[in-house]
C-alpha cells in the first residue's frame, strides 16, 4: 500500500476524521458498494501507518474474495472508487465546517428553486452575518460579493417571473461596489505581501499598481469599503516610500471612527506598514520617529490588535518597551509591563517580563538587577537569542568586567555565523554594534590613540548600528575622560 494515493490522503486524517470516513463509507448516499466497504473495514485495522505485511496485494485479495483466482483489477477498482470516496469526505468536511459557505450554498439553492420566502429569511440572516465576519474570514471580501451576486440573480428573476416594468438596478450598482472592493482590496493584500518582502527581504518589486491604478476606483466602492482601502492603500505608499505628512495624514485617517470598522486584518497591516516607516527612518531623527513610533504602538493597543487567541504578542510587547524606554519614558514602560504581563502565554510570561525589566534596568542604570532579571530569562526565539547576547555585552563593559564582555562577543559572533533564523541586516547591524564596542575597548585601555576618537564618532554616527544611541554616549565619555 505504499505511495499510492488512497494512502496518502488517509495518512492525513485524524482520529475524529477516521471515525466520521467510517460513517461516511457506510452511507448508501455516498457509497453504494459494499466491496468497497468491505475493503476499507480491512484497511482500517491498519491505520494510520497502512504499512502491514496483510496489505501486500495478495494477502489483500485472498481476503476480499477468497479462493477465486488474483485478479490485480478488482484491486485497483476497489482502491480507485475508496480514493474517490476520501476525497469526496475531505470535500463535505471542508464543506460542512465553513458555515458561512454552507449557507450561500443554501441560498443559491432557494433563489434556483424560487423559494422567495425562504430567501427573504435567508438572505436577511446571511446579510447581517457578513459584517460580523469581517474580522474573522480572510475571504471577507469574496463572500460579500457573493452574496451581493446571488442577490442579483434573485432580484432579476423575482422581478421578470412578476412582470416588474421598471427595473431597479440598486442590486446591480451594489453588486459592482462589491466586485470594486473585492478585486482593490485584494490586489492591496497582495501589494502589502510583496512589498513586506522587498523591504526586509531586497525581493524586486514593481511599484506600479500601487501609484497609477488603484486609486480612480476607490469612486466605485461604498464610503466605508472606499475609506479602508484608502487608508490601505496610503500605508503602502507610506512604506515604500513616504513622507512625514503621509504619515500625519495616516493618523488622521486612524483617529477617526471609521478605523474602528475596518476589518483587523487591514487595520494591522495598516499600522505595521506605518510602523515600519517609523523605523525606516530612527537613523535620521530618532527622537522623533520613537515617538511617531509610540502613538503606531498606542493605536495597536486601543484597537487590541496585539491579542492573538487571548494572548498578547511576545515581540510586540518586547519592542513597545523597548521604545518606550529608549524615549525615556520610564514610568510609562513599567505601567505597560505590569498592566499587559498578565495578557503574555503563560509558558513564556515570566521570562519575557524578566527580560524587558532587564532591559528597564538598564536604562535606569541599575547594571547589577538588570543583569540577575537578564539571567532570569530564558531565551525563546531568534531575535531575542541576539538582543540577549547584546544586553549582556552592554551590561558587562558598564561594570568593566573585561573578560566577561570578550566572551559574550565572542559568543554572540559565533551566534550571528551559525544565524539562519534572523534577518541579513539584523545579522550586519549586530556584527556592526560588536566591531564599535571592541573599538571603545581599545581607546578605553590604551590600545588606541585617543586622539582618533573623532574618526570613530563620525563613523558610529554615519552607521545604522543597533544601540547608536548607547555607543555615541559611551564614545563621548571617553573622549571628555
Amino acid at each position: 500500500m505504499h505511495g499510492n494515493q488512497l494512502v496518502e490522503i488517509l495518512k492525513t486524517f485524524t482520529k475524529k476524521e477516521f471515525k466520521r470516513f467510517d460513517e461516511f463509507v457506510k452511507s448508501p448516499f455516498f457509497n453504494k458498494h459494499q466491496d468497497t466497504l468491505k475493503f476499507w473495514q480491512i484497511l482500517r485495522k491498519y491505520a494510520p501507518e497502512f504499512s502491514h505485511k496483510n496489505l501486500e496485494k495478495e494477502r489483500l485479495f485472498t481476503r476480499l474474495y477468497g479462493k477465486q483466482p488474483f485478479n490485480a483489477q478488482w484491486l485497483y477498482d476497489l482502491s480507485s472508487y475508496l480514493t474517490r470516496l476520501a476525497e469526496q469526505f475531505l470535500a463535505v468536511e471542508h464543506f460542512r465546517l465553513h458555515e458561512f459557505g454552507y449557507e450561500q450554498h443554501k441560498l443559491a439553492a432557494f433563489a434556483e428553486k424560487r423559494l422567495d420566502t425562504q430567501w427573504d429569511k435567508q438572505y436577511a440572516r446571511l446579510a447581517g452575518q457578513t459584517n460580523k465576519h469581517k474580522n474573522k474570514a480572510a475571504d471577507f471580501w469574496l463572500e460579500k460579493y457573493y452574496l451581493a451576486k446571488l442577490n442579483c440573480y434573485h432580484h432579476d428573476d423575482y422581478a421578470h417571473r412578476k412582470g416588474f416594468k421598471k427595473f431597479d438596478t440598486t442590486a446591480h450598482q451594489q453588486a459592482f461596489a462589491d466586485l470594486t472592493s473585492l478585486y482593490v482590496i485584494d490586489a492591496l493584500a497582495n501589494q502589502s505581501y510583496l512589498l513586506s518582502h522587498h523591504l526586509s527581504g531586497g525581493l524586486p518589486f514593481n511599484p506600479a499598481f500601487l501609484q497609477t491604478q488603484t486609486a480612480p476606483l476607490f469612486a466605485f466602492m461604498q464610503p466605508a469599503d472606499a475609506f479602508a482601502a484608502r487608508t490601505f492603500h496610503q500605508s503602502l505608499l507610506l512604506a515604500l516610500n513616504g513622507t512625514d505628512e503621509q504619515f500625519s495624514e495616516l493618523i488622521q485617517a486612524v483617529e477617526q471612527p471609521g478605523f474602528a470598522a475596518v476589518p483587523t486584518r487591514m487595520q494591522r497591516s495598516i499600522l505595521t506598514n506605518m510602523g515600519n516607516y517609523c523605523h525606516k527612518n530612527l537613523q535620521h531623527n530618532e527622537a522623533l520617529y520613537r515617538g511617531y513610533l509610540q502613538v503606531v504602538y498606542n493605536h495597536f493597543i486601543e484597537l487590541g490588535l496585539l491579542l492573538v487567541n487571548g494572548y498578547f504578542l511576545a515581540t510586540p510587547f518586547v519592542n513597545i518597551v523597548h521604545n518606550a524606554l529608549q524615549l525615556g519614558s520610564y514610568e510609562w514602560a513599567l505601567h505597560f509591563m505590569e498592566t499587559h504581563a498578565a495578557q503574555l502565554n503563560p509558558a513564556i510570561r515570566q521570562s519575557l517580563v524578566c527580560f524587558c525589566y532587564a532591559h528597564y534596568y538598564f536604562e535606569l542604570q541599575n547594571f547589577e538587577d538588570a543583569l540577575v532579571q537578564l539571567h532570569q530569562s530564558n531565551v525563546f526565539w531568534s531575535q531575542n537569542k541576539a538582543s540577549h547576547k547584546n544586553l549582556l555585552v552592554r551590561i558587562y563593559y558598564e561594570r568593566g568586567e573585561t573578560d566577561a564582555l570578550l566572551s559574550q562577543i565572542d559568543a554572540l559572533k559565533h551566534y550571528l555565523k551559525e544565524a539562519g533564523q534572523i534577518s541579513a541586516w539584523q545579522i550586519a547591524d549586530n556584527r556592526e554594534f560588536t566591531n564599535f564596542v571592541l573599538q571603545l575597548l581599545r581607546f578605553k585601555y590604551g590600545g588606541k590613540s585617543r586622539k582618533l576618537l573623532p574618526v570613530l564618532i563620525t563613523k558610529i554616527e554615519q552607521s545604522n548600528s543597533i544601540h547608536k544611541k548607547w555607543l555615541l554616549q559611551k564614545a563621548s565619555e571617553l573622549s571628555s575622560g
